[in-house]
């Protein structure tokens, strides 16, 4: 579908997920996300889990839906 038919609310809803993914790699590259997971064992926990369930829920839009009969 293109972009330009979709509504302007999703249209800055995703402009602000960019902006938040974007601010926090810039925080990271700046801070050193080594030393924060060095320091900060259960921030490696959130990091990991947080990406752990964007990935499994990519994948279940990848699935195709069948209509039951």
């Amino acid at each position: 579908m293109p972009a330009l038919s979709h509504s302007l609310r999703r249209a800055v809803a995703t402009a602000f997920i960019v902006l938040f993914f974007d601010i926090s790699l810039s925080l990271s590259c700046f801070y050193g996300i080594g030393t924060l997971l060095n320091h900060l064992p259960w921030l490696k926990v959130v990091i990991l889990g947080t990406g752990t369930l964007l990935i499994l829920y990519m994948a279940y839009g990848m699935i195709p839906r069948s209509r039951m009969r």
